[in-house]
Parts: structure tokens; sequence; C-alpha cells
């Protein structure tokens, strides 16, 4: 065998041809925990509907709900991601400085129930940022296992979200593009 090139694929951002070649052999490469999620405040488009992660009502109140709505570049619709340990890391809303987790630390799936939270390093606020194929991420939950989502995969502006079964697949109401 003889290799006239080496490519280095870095944060999962393999070449289109690879993309190819690796989708028609049937390889599972839709997950990557390898990539670095952007630094900084970025508003996370929800790839399945484009509208964006959002702190409803653009208060700074604990318990007020994160739902989806159109992309506006407010400070609600801006999130960081504070890395904690092992890959995990907090979602913090820009306006509140609050974090995005899972109400009462629940680990049950389908149920409305993610909201903003004062920072408190509980499970039920750490996620896993995983990239898709396609560059975008899910966010795997610590304390459930279960990953960010859109509720009923619903369109509709201030859907709230809830927590699901990880799809591992770009373009899913569980896959945001950061912007």
């Amino acid at each position: 065998m003889h290799f006239t090139q080496a490519t280095v694929v870095s944060n999962g951002q393999w070449p289109t041809a690879a993309q190819s070649i690796i989708a028609n052999a049937g390889a599972a490469t839709s997950v990557s925990t390898s990539g670095s999620f952007p630094s900084g405040y970025v508003q996370l488009q929800i790839a399945s509907n484009a509208l964006c992660l959002d702190g409803y009502g653009n208060t700074s109140n604990a318990g007020a709900v994160i739902d989806q709505w159109t992309c506006n570049g407010q400070a609600n619709q801006k999130f960081q991601f504070v890395p904690t340990s092992g890959g995990y890391g907090e979602l913090q809303v820009q306006n509140s400085g609050q974090d995005v987790t899972v109400l009462g630390g629940a680990t049950t799936q389908g149920q409305p129930d993610i909201v903003q939270e004062p920072v408190n390093g509980n499970a039920a606020a750490q996620w896993l940022p995983q990239q898709q194929s396609d560059g975008s991420w899910q966010f795997k939950n610590l304390g459930s296992g279960l990953c960010l989502d859109v509720y009923g995969a619903g369109s509709d502006t201030g859907q709230q979200l809830d927590q699901w079964p990880c799809k591992n697949a770009p373009g899913t109401n569980q896959d945001f593009n950061p912007r």
C-alpha cells in the first residue's frame, strides 16, 4: 500500500470527498466528542426549523422556560458553554448569567422541563456538546444521559425544550448550529 498524501482531520471536519466515502461505507460518524465547542456567547439555531434557543420573555428570573423563538440576536438568545470536567459544561444564558438546566434534575424523557436556574454545578445543568457530521452540535445531559430537544419536534415559536434519547443525526430538533 502506498500513501501519497496525509490529511489531518481536526474537530470532526472531514473533507467532502471523505464524508461521501464514509457515508457510502455505512460507517457511523455522526457524533464526535473530540470537537471543541465555540467559545464566547453564540446563538444556537435549531437545525430542523431555523428558530433559536431562547430564554422565554427575556427575563432573568430563575425557573424561566427555555424555548425556541425567531432569531433576533438579543442577550436571552445568546449562550456560552463553560467547561467544567470530563468534556461537560454549563450552557449559560447571557442576559441572566444562569444555566440551562433540567428542572428538578428530572430524568424522564419527553417532559417540557428545560429552564434557566442559578449556576450550582448540579448534574442537571451539565451538558456534553457532541459535534455532528455537518459541524452542528447536540447536547447530552450528565444527569439523565438524554439530549436537549425541542418538545414534540414542534416548529412553533414559544415551544419549550425537553430532553429525549440522543438521535445522533444532523438536521433534527436536537441539532444546534452556533452562529
